[in-house]
């Protein structure tokens, strides 16, 4: 969004760089990285006041709007409201972030898109899109049901090598290892019918 607005020079970009690592670390790590270590990281070719100003100039021009409406956020917002296990909400997590490398949906609603993640996840384990989910994320399962069955999709290609990292990470117990439960078959995802894909190993 800087760079958008503001004219910056070669040998300026790399702290340009290091200032925005610096200032979304600090709006969503819990534990971000101190000045000193991007200082460090920098070889120690800035000083701090000028990585200080550089982070306020930053912040100035793009108005302190960092708050970018993300599928993850709202994902996580939905959760709450409706109350929705760990394991529903890692499994619809999973089914995002297997989404990522699917370019026909970077034009979708990230709203829509991690509410549809999350019936998905619904029907995969065999529950329902209740009234809650409806009345928080503005979406009603018919809305929803094209493009879950989309990402059901996605969740099947198994073969895709671009995405074994995220399989990897999602089979572990930590994660509940919700990459390892079947995805639907695509003509029962609108139905009561959970009949799971076996066939897709």
């Amino acid at each position: 969004m800087y760079l958008m607005q503001e004219i910056v020079s070669k040998a300026k970009l790399q702290l340009i760089g290091a200032v925005a690592m610096f200032i979304a670390s600090k709006f969503d790590e819990r534990n971000p990285p101190l000045v000193d270590d991007f200082l460090y990281i920098c070889d120690d070719s800035y000083e701090r006041k000028e990585f200080l100003e550089t982070e306020t100039k930053i912040l100035l021009a793009i108005r302190f709007n960092l708050g970018i409406p993300l599928s993850y956020r709202f994902l996580r917002r939905y959760g709450r409201c409706a109350r929705v296990s760990m394991e529903m909400l890692t499994l619809a997590r999973y089914i995002l972030e297997m989404s990522l490398m699917d370019y026909e949906v970077v034009d979708i609603l990230d709203s829509k898109i991690a509410a549809a993640a999350l019936l998905l996840a619904h029907k995969m384990k065999h529950s329902e899109w209740s009234p809650t989910l409806e009345f928080y994320s503005g979406y009603k399962e018919s809305e929803l049901i094209e493009l879950a069955i989309r990402l059901n999709r996605n969740i099947s290609a198994r073969s895709v090598r671009q995405l074994m990292t995220i399989r990897t990470k999602y089979s572990h117990d930590v994660f509940f290892c919700v990459a390892n439960i079947e995805p639907l078959l695509t003509t029962n995802l609108g139905s009561s019918d959970m009949k799971t894909v076996t066939s897709l190993n």
